[in-house]
């Protein structure tokens, strides 16, 4: 097994889990709004915890199934690892653009509130 990919599923699970917690923040403050039609719909049904706690553990299982498909050596072809190993660097650095760009959002409603 290969520990820079278990480094990079952490660090995805990470930034799955921050950008639930940013996107709450927003939502609450009321500086953002989701985009995202089933988060919506889960929202209006539930509530803004119940959804990103939601969305986050299913982003972390997402990880968790990438990081599991690309260190496995039984059952799957060395394509479906390479796939999966290439599915996961995608998903860490789009994760991570979007938890900065919430970051970002967040500092300017902080420093607009000032």
């Amino acid at each position: 097994m290969d520990s820079r990919y278990g480094v990079l599923a952490l660090v995805a699970a990470t930034m799955s889990a921050l950008d639930g917690v940013f996107t709450w923040l927003g939502l609450t403050v009321g500086y953002v709004r989701e985009v995202n039609p089933l988060l919506v719909a889960l929202i209006d049904q539930t509530s803004v915890v119940v959804a990103m706690a939601v969305r986050a553990l299913v982003g972390v299982a997402l990880v968790g199934a990438l990081y599991m498909i690309g260190e496995s050596s039984t059952r799957v072809s060395a394509r479906e690892r390479v796939a999966a190993r290439v599915a996961l660097v995608v998903a860490t650095v789009a994760l991570s653009a979007v938890t900065v760009w919430h970051c970002v959002l967040m500092v300017r409603y902080l420093s607009e509130s000032v």
